[in-house]
Formats: C-alpha cells, structure tokens, sequence
C-alpha cells in the first residue's frame, strides 16, 4: 500500500516537474537560458522529474534494459546540480570575489 502510494507521488512529481518546465519556457519565451540561475532551476526540476519517472518505470518495469546505467548517470546529474547551486549560492553572497582584480 505505501509503495503504490510512494509511485503515485512520484508519478504526480514527475508530472508537476514536466509541466513546470514546459509552462517556465512558454512563459519566459526562453529567456531562462539568460541566467546562471534560470539554467540552474530548469535543468533541476528536469532532473527531478527524470528521477520521480525513472521511480515509476522501476515499480511499473524492474528489469528495463540500461536501468542501472541511466539511474546512475541522472543521480550524478543531480549531484553535480546540487554542487552548482552551492556554487551559485556563493557567488550571489559575495559578488565583489567576480569583479576583476584591477575594478576592486
């Protein structure tokens, strides 16, 4: 019971990332790939969403060919986003380390 209840949010997750990303890039006309933190919050929720699927299609198909591969390569995707966002998170707390030496 919890784990068909576990699947069923994983498959709403999914969903809301799907159409947050598409509404994100109608709605902005594109204009998120401007920014450092506009990628970072699309290729995010993608990843999320990539995950919340691949956690449907393993209850739905354990054994699917390259399962293994392909969870590995999303998490370390989302690893590397989660670095990125510490990343970010730094330069926005201290931009004056971004300027050129001669400017400060």
């Amino acid at each position: 019971m919890i784990r068909d209840a576990g699947t069923v949010l994983a498959a709403i997750g999914a969903l809301a990332c799907a159409y947050f990303v598409l509404t994100y890039q109608v709605t902005t006309g594109g204009d998120w790939r401007r920014s450092a933190a506009g990628r970072h919050l699309m290729q995010f929720t993608a990843c999320l969403g990539i995950l919340m699927g691949l956690i449907v299609a393993a209850r739905l198909w354990p054994d699917y060919p390259g399962r293994d591969q392909v969870t590995l390569m999303t998490f370390g995707w989302l690893v590397g986003q989660v670095i990125w966002r510490s990343v970010l998170l730094h330069r926005a707390q201290h931009p004056h380390d971004q300027e050129p030496a001669g400017r400060r």
